[in-house]
């Protein structure tokens, strides 16, 4: 048995994935004669019949069926391989969709770490705020976003960090309130809104008190809008500690109550069963930034 022609083998890979010759000899930019001469070629070459004739489609033969899938993981590893020499920052480019506050709270300030240790990968971030991002979009490597609960969709999901939320407020506000010394005087605050004010309706459900019934409290589609106006003194917002770490390091903000509502959630990094190796890293560059505080 002779060595097969790579234009054969690739014409007869063509073929298969196209269904039919004219499509491969389209893409292969040669005359339909051609791919049918490399095919004739192929088939004596090892001996055997590869292709079935179905009308105008062709199919493989069973023999053909099994080169055919080991001739795509071939080609595919050999354009790979090209790829990541002639565009080698192209080829390690890894495309994040992450939560607004994740990424500019928690994920930006960072990413100086990120790039040394990783300085070929190039970084594209996007806003995302759903788990379904993932499967929307081909492109995207690795998705940041919060959950109640554990996940249990498709592919792979790491734990970034805990997503329960108090209040807090700056030392601003309390100069113009006064003392905040139990959960009944939150009653008069001023309350800050997350997209809904159903996390402060929990939270003074959990200290048996009913929420004050109020229609001209602001309430902000972005968190980071929110974090903005709890730094202004404006009220009293639910925010997860993480994402204010630093201003409640600094004083900026206090945390009123050791009590917390949303007590189920968390945010969480979701990649495909099998991410890529710059996914990969990512991954356990942002699990060790948690570690480490």
């Amino acid at each position: 048995m002779s060595i097969p022609s790579y234009n054969a083998l690739r014409a007869f890979e063509a073929v298969i994935r196209l269904g039919s010759v004219s499509a491969a000899a389209e893409e292969l930019y040669v005359t339909q004669s051609a791919i049918s001469h490399l095919l004739r070629q192929l088939e004596d070459s090892l001996n055997m019949p590869l292709l079935q004739r179905k009308g105008r489609k062709v199919q493989p033969t069973l023999d053909g069926e099994r080169l055919a899938g080991g001739l795509s993981d071939g080609f595919g590893r050999i354009h790979a391989a090209v790829s990541s020499v002639a565009h080698p920052v192209r080829g390690r480019r890894l495309t994040v969709a992450s939560l607004p506050s994740v990424a500019a709270r928690w994920m930006v300030p960072r990413l100086a770490d990120f790039r040394q240790k990783h300085p070929h990968i190039q970084l594209h971030i996007h806003y995302s705020s759903t788990a379904s991002a993932l499967n929307a979009d081909p492109g995207i490597d690795l998705v940041i976003t919060w959950l109640d609960g554990d996940y249990r969709g498709v592919g792979q999901a790491w734990r970034l960090f805990d997503g329960s939320t108090y209040p807090v407020c700056s030392p601003l506000y309390l100069d113009r309130f006064g003392r905040i010394g139990e959960p009944a005087d939150l009653l008069r605050a001023d309350l800050l809104h997350d997209v809904t004010t159903s996390s402060w309706h929990a939270w003074f459900r959990a200290h048996a008190l009913n929420a004050p019934a109020r229609n001209g409290e602001p309430i902000y589609e972005d968190f980071n809008l929110m974090s903005i106006a709890v730094l202004a003194g404006h009220g009293v917002a639910l925010s997860p500690l993480t994402l204010l770490k630093q201003e409640l390091e600094q004083g900026m903000l206090l945390r009123l109550f050791d009590t917390p509502v949303n007590v189920q959630r968390s945010y969480w990094m979701l990649t495909p069963a099998r991410p890529r190796p710059e996914a990969q890293a990512f991954v356990e560059w942002a699990l060790a930034q948690v570690e480490s505080g």
